[in-house]
């Protein structure tokens, strides 16, 4: 009974008795997401493990092997009693085209000898320098990974900048709803551990909204059962079964077809050309002279100091290159005018020396 309008201990003791009070009991069981859900998944993110391996590879001398393991509807409950008390939680979420939350989470201890191999030294744990690199490692993965998703769902997908920290497990972002976990076996130095993708629901449907129109990767056994399928293509066996029809009765609504009318085509002067180059004429752009490149590993960047010679990938007297936004345009000579250092033209690139070099 409540009295003068608060509730009594036993009221509350039964309260909380029966989930009233916050119980996570049912929670543990109400996993939303469908089969199909899950196959869509495992098909968009099989890629990912070449794309690890490669990462790392750029980053560090010895080579990792990472598979896909496996693809599981789960929560913060489940997802917790996976792992010891401290734990990687990097947050990786995407910048452009897909929303929602996307993180990566494994045992700090897991991951040290990775990251001793991403820096070139023992750790005792992972902090500051080895942290920011395994930040780097997650981000050139993301980049990767959102181009081939860009590539395959035909929408622009970027990646974002990653937030990595080592927290105790009690302080993980992992969302509280329910959520996809991707789970890969990553083996470095003979030794095996878990690293979990975890992609919470609305980067899902996200992912599945960004696939609508565009052509699905071939490892993807089935979609989502709301998703527009081809009017001339069966549903399979299995959907139809649960429809009541045969596999061969079921068919989506028969599209309207109606002809496109063109416009007539009429050739566009010189004249009005050179009038809309002409409004662009004060925009400022960045041009770059690029004396030349090279790759280092982490370990080696942290190892620079006053004296540090870095060797490029130019021989003296090449010419040197020279980029508009980042584009190569021209080569040419350096020359020094009146004790400031300059560049005199001495080739305008081809289209196929573009291609060239950007495949380069």
């Amino acid at each position: 009974m409540m009295s003068g309008g608060a509730l009594s201990q036993d009221e509350i003791n039964a309260l909380l008795t029966s989930g009233g009070g916050g119980s996570t009991g049912s929670s543990s069981e109400d996993i939303s997401f469908t089969a199909q859900q899950i196959d869509y998944i495992r098909g968009l993110f099989a890629a990912f493990p070449g794309i690890m391996q490669s990462s790392a590879a750029s980053m560090m001398s010895e080579l990792i092997s990472v598979r896909l393991e496996d693809v599981m509807a789960s929560n913060k409950e489940k997802a917790l009693s996976l792992f010891e008390d401290k734990i990687l939680d990097a947050s990786v979420s995407f910048a452009a085209g897909i929303s929602g939350g996307h993180f990566f989470v494994a045992n700090e201890k897991d991951v040290l000898p990775l990251a001793a191999g991403i820096v070139g030294q023992e750790l005792p744990s992972l902090e500051g320098a080895a942290l920011a690199a395994f930040s780097e490692l997650f981000h050139q993965m993301e980049q990767t990974f959102a181009a081939s998703l860009s590539t395959t769902l035909g929408k622009n997908i970027q990646a974002g900048v990653p937030d990595a920290q080592v927290v105790e497990k009690g302080l993980s972002r992992i969302p509280s709803s329910n959520f996809l976990c991707v789970k890969y076996a990553v083996s470095f130095q003979g030794q095996e551990f878990f690293l979990y993708e975890i992609l919470d629901t609305l980067v899902v449907k996200s992912l599945e909204s960004a696939s609508s129109g565009a052509a699905a990767p071939a490892s993807v056994k089935a979609v989502q059962d709301d998703a527009p399928r081809p009017s001339s293509v069966p549903l399979d066996s299995s959907t139809a079964a649960s429809s009541g029809g045969s596999p061969m009765s079921v068919y989506s609504t028969t599209p309207s077809v109606k002809g496109v009318q063109l416009p007539n085509l009429t050739p566009t002067g010189s004249s009005a050309e050179a009038q809309n180059i002409s409004l662009l004429m004060d925009v400022s752009m960045e041009l770059t002279v690029e004396l030349g490149r090279t790759r280092w590993q982490v370990k080696d960047i942290l190892g620079m100091g006053e004296g540090t010679i870095v060797e490029l990938d130019k021989l003296a007297g090449e010419p040197v290159d020279i980029l508009v936004n980042h584009n190569l345009i021209a080569r040419g000579e350096v020359v020094v005018i009146d004790e400031n250092f300059g560049v005199r033209v001495t080739e305008i690139v081809s289209s196929v020396d573009k291609v060239t070099d950007r495949r380069g």
